[in-house]
């Protein structure tokens, strides 16, 4: 009530204009706030992006100006408005939060799927591995999707019927293609086939708000978008110890995929075929994609070390399972970077950047947690 009340002061600072457009933000869809802001197509097109990156939505789904304006509350070594490449790879996160918790005589185990989260009198007080052993302790934070954690882990007569009812529907399910690509060279783009600065940022396709409303609707109605949004990501352009010299990497984050395909089918069947459409889809720029690339893998499948196919392959959209989801929460990127000694934490600033990561959301749980402990409520 405190923190609300905080907030309602601050709303009750702002002038009538902010107001108004604090309620829009909230409200509207990315679309609309943008046509109300600018006339060019493309200018709408960048910036309706962040309103669609990773929502399963069309840029004029009420609500998407909320989704934009959350990925422009980035901010990187002071820089605000932006976002990084982690230096070492998205494995240097996890290796530099690693390190920390080492100089604060953390145990981290990897390899040790959870089976169980132990209750006590209607509270959390620790977890049973897979392989029996119990582990105690005064606070038990998970990271785990909501559903699995409280369907699967969580014993059903400790959680109210009616939370319970609420998580069994919650969705969640992703929209994305994503894949890792290895190149022999860089892509030679038509509009600019030299290397720059261009090659260093956020490359989307997706050339204006309607061409993202029909990928979207393609989406629901056939499963994927015939002609879908892609942003092209070079990391290695910024970082060189990612690939050998004169090679790269490239992510693509593809958009959009139903989580789950209508009519019975299943991904398995059409994985490959919706691979070669992003593919495709870069192609058609001249980027020569097709040409330059030694192989491509599943986001998980490189997550774990697996090593690139020489097919193109992209990460199936799918809905949480619990034993792979618990097990990767523990060990994914904790032992493939090049960094594993690091403490501290080197980003470089590039264009823009996917597969992010929000403190905020950390810092506030962490905030959270040690709160409640000084209460004495564990």
């Amino acid at each position: 009530m405190l923190k609300a009340a905080s907030v309602g002061r601050r709303m009750a600072g702002l002038d009538t204009t902010a107001r108004r457009d604090l309620l829009d933000l909230f409200t509207k869809s990315a679309g609309d706030w943008l046509d109300g802001w600018f006339e060019s197509d493309p200018v709408k097109a960048l910036f309706g992006f962040d309103s669609v990156v990773g929502n399963y939505a069309s840029p004029y789904t009420p609500g998407s100006a909320y989704v934009l304006l959350h990925h422009i509350f980035g901010e990187v070594n002071g820089k605000r408005g932006v976002w990084g490449h982690a230096i070492g790879g998205m494995g240097a996160i996890t290796q530099a939060m690693a390190a920390a918790c080492a100089e604060q005589g953390v145990d981290i185990r990897l390899d040790s799927p959870v089976a169980e989260v132990l209750t006590e009198k209607g509270r959390a007080v620790g977890a049973v591995t897979e392989a029996g052993e119990t582990v105690r302790g005064r606070a038990v934070v998970s990271n785990l999707h909501p559903r699995l954690l409280f369907e699967r882990l969580v014993d059903p007569a400790v959680v109210p019927t009616d939370f319970r009812e609420r998580i069994g529907g919650y969705a969640s399910g992703s929209g994305t293609f994503r894949m890792n690509v290895a190149l022999s060279e860089l892509p030679r783009f038509t509009c600019l086939p030299e290397p720059g600065d261009h090659l260093t940022a956020g490359i989307i396709i997706a050339p204006s708000l309607d061409y993202m409303d029909r990928a979207f609707m393609d989406a629901r109605r056939d499963g994927w978008s015939k002609a879908p949004i892609v942003e092209m990501l070079i990391p290695s352009t910024l970082d060189d110890s990612l690939a050998p010299p004169g090679a790269h990497v490239a992510s693509l984050f593809c958009q959009h995929v139903a989580p789950v395909l209508s009519g019975g089918r299943s991904w398995d069947d059409h994985r490959d075929a919706v691979a070669d459409l992003m593919i495709d889809t870069v192609d058609r720029l001249g980027a020569g994609v097709q040409g330059v690339g030694v192989g491509a893998a599943g986001a998980d499948a490189a997550g774990s070390g697996a090593a690139l196919r020489p097919a193109r392959r992209g990460h199936l959209p799918r809905t949480a399972e619990p034993g792979p989801a618990v097990q990767r929460a523990a060990g994914a990127g904790a032992r493939g970077s090049p960094h594993a000694g690091a403490r501290a934490l080197s980003v470089r600033i590039g264009r823009a950047s996917r597969g992010r990561r929000h403190r905020g959301a950390g810092a506030q749980c962490g905030a959270g947690i040690l709160k409640d402990l000084r209460r004495g409520r564990r």
